[in-house]
C-alpha cells in the first residue's frame, strides 16, 4: 500500500494518537471496568491503522490471521447460533499493545548499566545474561540495546554477542508479567496463582539463561573468552526496574481481579511521570504524551499482529465451543505441555510468529482445563525458545535493524540453545505435571 510521505506521516501520527487513546482507556478501566469496552473497540481500530502503516509482509499476515478469526467468528454465530457477548468480542488484547507500548515510554527515563566489570571468560558471560534478563524482564529491549553499545567493538556488534544478548533477553518472557508472552497465556485459563507461576518460572529463566550463556562460551575461542568482561549494572540503574515490581506486587494485592497488563500500563506511566517532573515540571505529563505521538507508530507490528491474532483466537475459540472438537488426549500432562513448546518452536523456525502458534495452541488447549500454571509455562518456555530461533522475531529484528546482525546467521547460532532448551523442558514440565 503505497502512500505520499505526508500522507504516511499523517496515518502513523493518527495511529499514535489512537495508541495513547487506548493507553488511557486501559488504565481508567482499573478503576471503572465498563471501559474496558471502549479499550477493546480502540484496539480494533488500532489494529486497523497498523494494517494501513505496516511494512507489507505484517500486513498481510495481520489481514489472513484477522480474517481467519473473522470468519470463525461468523461460522459458529451464523451457522451455529452462537451469540458472543459484548466481552468477548471486544477481547481483542488491549491490555498487552497497551503495555508494550507503555514499557517503551521507559526509554525516557533509562540509566546506563555499565559499571567497572570485575568478572572475566564464563563467569562475565553468565552475569551478563542474568543482568540483561534481569533488567529486560522490566524495561525490555531497552537493556538489548544498552548492553550491545557496551559490547560492540568499533561500531561491529560480534554474532556471539548479539546470540549471548537474544538468549538473555528472550528468556525473561517466560515469567516476567511485564511481558506479554506470560499476560496472553495466563489470560487463557482464568484465575493463576500469579506469585507461585512467577516464582517457578524465574527460576527456570534464570537457571536456562545460565546454561545458555555457557553454552555461548563454545562460540568464543580461548582468548577472546579470556577477554570477555560483559555488560553489569550500576545500582543506580537497578532503582527503576526495583520501583516497578514493588509498585505492582503492591497494585495486584490492591486490584487482584485486574489483569497485570493493566497494572503495569498504570504502574509505568506514574513511575515515567514522577521521573520526569525534576527535570520537566509540570510538563512532565505533556512531554510523556509528546513521546507517545512521536514514537507509538514504532509499535504498528506487534500491534496489528497482537490484535488480529486476538481476533483469530476469540473465533477459534467460539468455533470449537459449538463444533466441540477436541484433541486425542483426556488431560493436559507433562507430555502434551511439552509438545506445546516444541509446536511453537518448529513453527517460529519456519517464520510463523508466536502469537499466532499460540492462538492455534490454546484453541484447542483450553477446553481441556489445563492446569493454569503448567499450561502457562509450556506456552512461554515455547515462546522464549521459538523466538531465539524465528527468524522473523522482534529480537532478531532489532538486532537486523539496529546492529546489522543477519537473522538466518542468528538463527543458526541459537539453534544448539535451542535445542538444549527443548531438552531441559521436557524434565522441568514433567516434574511440574506431578508436584501442582
Amino acid at each position: 500500500m503505497r502512500s505520499t510521505p505526508a500522507a504516511s506521516e499523517v496515518l502513523q501520527t493518527a495511529f499514535a494518537v489512537i495508541m495513547l487513546c487506548t493507553m488511557a482507556a486501559v488504565a481508567v478501566s482499573v478503576f471503572i471496568p465498563e471501559v474496558n469496552y471502549i479499550a477493546g473497540a480502540l484496539a480494533l481500530l488500532a489494529m486497523v491503522g497498523g494494517i494501513l502503516i505496516a511494512a507489507r509482509r505484517t500486513r498481510i499476515v495481520a489481514l489472513i490471521i484477522a480474517g481467519v478469526g473473522t470468519t470463525a467468528l461468523l461460522v459458529a454465530w451464523l451457522g451455529f447460533g452462537l451469540d458472543p457477548s459484548p466481552s468477548v468480542l471486544l477481547d481483542l488484547n488491549q491490555d498487552f499493545i497497551t503495555m508494550i507500548a507503555a514499557v517503551g515510554l521507559l526509554r525516557l527515563i533509562a540509566v546506563s548499566g555499565d559499571a567497572t566489570p570485575r568478572l572475566r571468560g564464563r563467569a562475565a558471560l553468565v552475569r551478563t545474561g542474568w543482568v540483561v534478563h534481569l533488567v529486560g524482564s522490566v524495561i525490555n529491549v531497552v537493556v538489548v540495546g544498552l548492553a550491545a553499545d557496551r559490547l560492540r567493538v568499533g561500531g561491529r556488534l560480534a554474532l556471539a554477542d548479539a546470540s549471548l544478548l537474544s538468549r538473555s533477553f528472550m528468556t525473561a518472557s517466560i515469567w516476567t508479567p511485564f511481558w506479554v508472552a506470560p499476560a496472553v497465556a495466563a489470560s487463557r485459563v482464568g484465575e493463576t496463582n500469579l506469585l507461585g507461576y512467577t516464582a517457578i518460572g524465574f527460576c527456570i529463566g534464570m537457571g536456562l539463561t545460565a546454561i545458555f550463556a555457557l553454552d555461548n562460551a563454545r562460540a568464543r575461542t580461548a582468548e577472546e573468552l579470556r577477554a570477555f568482561t560483559g555488560y553489569t549494572l550500576s545500582w543506580r540503574s537497578a532503582v527503576v526496574p526495583m520501583v516497578l515490581v514493588v509498585l505492582i506486587a503492591i497494585a495486584h494485592t490492591v486490584f487482584p481481579d485486574t489483569s497485570v497488563p493493566r497494572l503495569v500500563v498504570v504502574a509505568v506511566v506514574l513511575v515515567v511521570v514522577v521521573a520526569l517532573i525534576p527535570r520537566e515540571g509540570v510538563r512532565a505529563l505533556p512531554a510523556v504524551v509528546g513521546y507517545g505521538v512521536r514514537n507509538f507508530a514504532s509499535n504498528r507490528s506487534e500491534t496489528s499482529i497482537l490484535t488480529s491474532a486476538g481476533l483469530l483466537t476469540t473465533g477459534l475459540l467460539a468455533l470449537q465451543t459449538v463444533t466441540h472438537f477436541a484433541l486425542p488426549v483426556a488431560e493436559f500432562s507433562g507430555w502434551t505441555a511439552w509438545l506445546v513448546v516444541v509446536f511453537i518452536t518448529v513453527l517460529s523456525l519456519a517464520g510463523v510468529h508466536q502469537f499466532i502458534t499460540f492462538s492455534i495452541a490454546a484453541s484447542v488447549i483450553v477446553p481441556l482445563q489445563p492446569e493454569p500454571t503448567l499450561f502457562i509455562l509450556s506456552s512461554t518456555m515455547g515462546w522464549a525458545i521459538g523466538s531465539i530461533v524465528g527468524p522473523l522475531s522482534g529480537i532478531a529484528n532489532f538486532l537486523n535493524g539496529q546492529y546489522g546482525v543477519r537473522n538466518l546467521e542468528l538463527v543458526r547460532s541459537n539453534l544448539p540453545a535451542a535445542a538444549v532448551g527443548l531438552i531441559v523442558a521436557l524434565p522441568v514440565l514433567m516434574l511440574i505435571d506431578v508436584t501442582l
